[in-house]
Formats: C-alpha cells, structure tokens, sequence
C-alpha cells in the first residue's frame, strides 16, 4: 500500500523523482488556489478521478507506479477521502484531460473483472467553477458511467 505525502519534494530531485502523492487536505487546497488561479486569468484547468480497487484506501504499487509515470511535471496527484485518486492539471482543457485519461489507461494494469480501473474527468468552466464542484461532477460521471 502506498502511503499520501504531506509535503513536497527537494527542487534537487529531478522532475521524475519529484511525483508524489499527496493527501486529501493538500489536494483539496492545492484545487482550491488553482480554481483560483482559473478565475483570475481565465484559464482551464482538470481534475481526473481513478476509482482503483475497493475505493477502501488501498492503492497498489503498480496503480501509484504508473499514474506516476503517466503524468506532467506540473500535474498534482492524490488520495482524496475514499480512496480514490484525484489529479489536477494545470492549464489543461477537456480534450487535454481526456488525453491524460488515455495515456493512464495504457500505463495502469486493467484490474480484476469484478473491480475494474474506472476514469473521470471535470473540466472548470465547463463542469464547475471550484474544485470542490470539479471533484463532486467527476464522481457523478463515474456513478452515471460506469463504463
């Protein structure tokens, strides 16, 4: 099981290295100083949401391992409270992030039969206007398509 962690990597670490996961509290500010950010200079931002497993809090190396790998240097990703996985992408829009989606889905295992990896996205702007909003509008796509 792969633990949150609460702070950020050295700037000496390379770009790779530097990936972490963070805990819910971290994500849930961090998505509130980017839907912010998406205000004030009218940009888009992204929240994808992996459903991995149980949804219990258990996350496999493998799953952590390649939504590392698959992400920007300047994507955040996260546990949010369920043990689902959140990550926010700067700058990025609707086509972006489900590009992002595709590219998860070709670095994560697929997952047993009866729990497979499921995808979501949000869009500020066209879903939400904070990233609460975002996170809430992700999961309802999830409830509503599973699929």
């Amino acid at each position: 099981m792969v633990q949150p962690e609460s702070r950020a990597a050295s700037k000496n670490t390379p770009s790779a290295a530097r990936h972490k996961f963070y805990d819910a509290g971290f994500m849930r500010e961090y998505g509130r100083i980017e839907s912010s950010r998406a205000v004030r200079f009218g940009s888009a931002f992204s929240v994808v949401i992996i459903s991995a497993g149980d949804g219990a809090g258990e996350l496999s190396k493998e799953v952590a391992s390649g939504v590392l790998k698959s992400i920007r240097s300047a994507d955040v990703a996260g546990v949010l409270a369920g043990g689902r996985i959140a990550i926010i992408l700067p700058e990025t829009n609707y086509f972006g992030s489900l590009s992002t989606i595709r590219k998860l889905s070709a670095f994560l295992p697929p997952g047993p039969a009866d729990k497979p990896i499921l995808f979501s996205e949000a869009t500020f702007g066209r879903d939400a206007r904070s990233f609460t909003g975002l996170v809430d509008a992700a999961m309802g796509k999830l409830k509503v398509n599973p699929h």
